[in-house]
């Protein structure tokens, strides 16, 4: 009878221990799933550019569904807090006398970083902008450098005009602030005038080289697009032309071209090289075929719990896609202004040559529908399936992790990269297709609406996405995403009215 009732609690005990351990397997899978299921962090800051006024204070706000810490390296910036988690405001305070001066703060987050502009003028805050109206100081009927004088000597110190264009000469560069990379330049009528000299504003360039990174010389013929002021200074008072963007370069009055476009085909149809209003930029093509997309095992994603899963097989038509993200020069060659009154490209990067940033998914569709209004073609946005093929190389593909390479630093500019600055794109390697900056540099919009589960119903044959949604694809990463961030197969979104800094876009063309 003992020897029984012994059996009888041996099988108990057993029972005991393998209910105890199956608890225990199913806490740490929950535990396990709860980790992989959680989503990305996501960071996001406003204003991208703040101008502090007389007071000295002005207000961050975050956006971020994690914890995240914020920082300056400015002594005469104060932060009202330096963490905080999900949403919050950060009040900043400058603390000295008012001078010319800027700072960066960072906001950090989970691998995510922003990073805001601050800038304060002893001439205050810029008043908001407005087109010119009038028949003169336009782009095809200019001020002369003369008659800019004439205006602002007018104007009551710190009075500022409307936005107008100004023709001159570039008589002097003078870089104020090799720490900041301050500059500016003295525009003249003629190349021997020594009287009548305008000051151009000192740019905020981020530690740049003015002279460099601008790519403006002594005896050069320039278009400034800007706002004409009067600074005072203990010299005297001093006419200027302000928040100005250098419309050309050794140009006309007009670039040349202008008002024109035409498009050139290679012999092989592999390139079209259009034109537009001076303006030269490439469409290259992207052979149909099929691929996996999603992260493959190049990519190094362990989990399954993704937005990049599961990995699938899609197959494209052949179209056309930008050989470069849409530069600036473009921008205003069809824009023909800033994508707003209060984003300054100066902060992130300026030049005709550089990418356009601070666009949102919106403003993007509003610069297409102009573009195709001037060509009678049917540009549009890659879909997000359309992006990756091209960024993987198409059918030339090396089954890279990133557009190009393997090594990162051969083909983006990101995060690590000094001042965290977009650069004149296609100045790193090109991935297989001849295809720049599909990594780094500014995210790209694609034409699809995110969503997490997408790839799980994505459809085989041109798929676009979900039919609604909240947030539209982002692609490609940017100056503000570190390596991870920067894989072809890397999925990001935004809200269709986002415009942050990094915010740029690259167009794609029917076949």
């Amino acid at each position: 009878m003992d020897r029984f009732c012994n059996q009888i609690q041996m099988k108990r005990n057993v029972w005991a221990v393998l209910c105890m351990f199956a608890l225990i397997t199913a806490q740490l899978l929950t535990v396990s799933c709860s980790k992989d299921d959680k989503e990305d962090a996501f960071l996001e800051v406003a204003p991208e550019n703040i101008y502090l006024d007389a007071s000295g204070v002005a207000v961050l706000n975050i956006s971020s569904n994690v914890s995240w810490n914020v920082s300056t390296t400015a002594s005469w910036l104060t932060l009202s807090t330096l963490s905080g988690t999900g949403n919050g405001q950060v009040v900043l305070t400058a603390t000295g006398n008012v001078t010319d001066r800027s700072a960066i703060v960072t906001v950090k987050a989970e691998g995510v970083t922003r990073q805001v502009a601050v800038i304060q003028s002893a001439n205050g805050t810029p008043t908001t902008p407005t087109d010119p109206t009038t028949n003169k100081g336009t782009l095809s009927n200019p001020y002369t450098v003369s008659e800019a004088v004439k205006i602002a000597n007018a104007l009551n110190v710190g009075e500022v005009t409307d936005y107008c264009y100004v023709k001159g000469v570039v008589k002097q560069i003078v870089v104020l602030s090799t720490t900041f990379g301050w500059g500016g330049f003295y525009l003249a009528d003629t190349t021997s005038d020594n009287a009548t000299l305008f000051a151009n504003e000192c740019r905020y360039l981020q530690e740049r080289d003015f002279t460099s990174e601008d790519q403006i010389a002594v005896g050069d013929n320039v278009v400034i697009y800007g706002k004409l002021t009067k600074n005072p200074l203990s010299w005297g008072d001093r006419p200027e032309i302000v928040e100005d963007y250098v419309y050309s370069l050794n140009g006309e009055t007009q670039p040349s071209g202008w008002g024109t476009w035409n498009e050139t085909a290679s012999a092989d149809g592999r390139e079209i090289t259009y034109t537009i209003n001076g303006v030269s930029f490439k469409m290259i093509r992207v052979d149909g075929g099929t691929f996996q997309m999603g992260a493959t095992s190049e990519q190094g994603i362990s989990t399954e719990v993704t937005n990049e899963k599961p990995v699938h097989k899609v197959t494209l038509s052949t179209y056309y896609i930008g050989e470069t993200e849409v530069t600036q020069g473009l921008w205003y060659a069809i824009m023909g202004q800033k994508p707003s009154s209060d984003k300054e490209w100066r902060a992130w990067g300026l030049g005709s040559d550089y990418p356009a940033y601070y666009i949102s998914w919106n403003l993007a569709q509003e610069f297409i529908t102009k573009l195709n209004s001037v060509t009678g073609r049917k540009f549009r946005l890659p879909t997000e399936a359309e992006w990756e093929f091209a960024a993987r190389g198409g059918t030339k593909t090396k089954g890279y992790k990133y557009a190009g390479s393997n090594k990162i630093d051969e083909v983006a500019w990101y995060q690590v990269n000094p001042a965290e600055q977009t650069h004149p794109v296609a100045t790193k390697k090109a991935n297989e297709l001849g295809l720049y900056d599909m990594s780094g540099n500014v995210r790209e919009w694609c034409s699809d609406w995110y969503d997490y589960s997408y790839y799980k119903n994505s459809t085989v044959s041109n798929p676009t996405g979900p039919s609604t949604g909240e947030n539209r694809v982002m692609r490609g990463g940017s100056i503000s995403n570190n390596e991870d961030e920067c894989r072809v197969s890397r999925r990001d979104n935004r809200a269709p009215t986002s415009d942050t800094y990094p915010n740029g876009l690259r167009i794609a063309l029917q076949y």
